[in-house]
């Protein structure tokens, strides 16, 4: 690919150029290392603080239900029914 500056890359020689890469990063030191960065294992609960997680407070807040999303109950599921007859 050095030698072919500024020609397209085909799908088939994405496959061939990750082959060689993956290959040499996929190993079983790498993935276990992953998983004990993480935290995941040996499961560790103190590698996330609180404030790691502040950003996604944001979607915790309750969304006002609209009348297509509203809980199917029986007396719902009446109206409902009703309606398409």
């Amino acid at each position: 690919m050095r030698q072919h500056l500024g020609r397209s890359v085909t799908t088939w020689q994405v496959t061939e150029l990750l082959e060689e890469s993956y290959g040499r990063a996929a190993t079983v030191q790498n993935v276990v290392s992953g998983f004990r960065k993480t935290g995941l294992w040996p499961l560790d609960m103190s590698v996330f603080q609180d404030s790691d997680f502040a950003a996604a407070e944001v979607t915790d807040a309750d969304q006002p239900l609209s009348s297509s999303s509203a809980p199917t109950t029986a007396s719902n599921l009446d109206l409902q029914v009703g309606l398409l007859m």
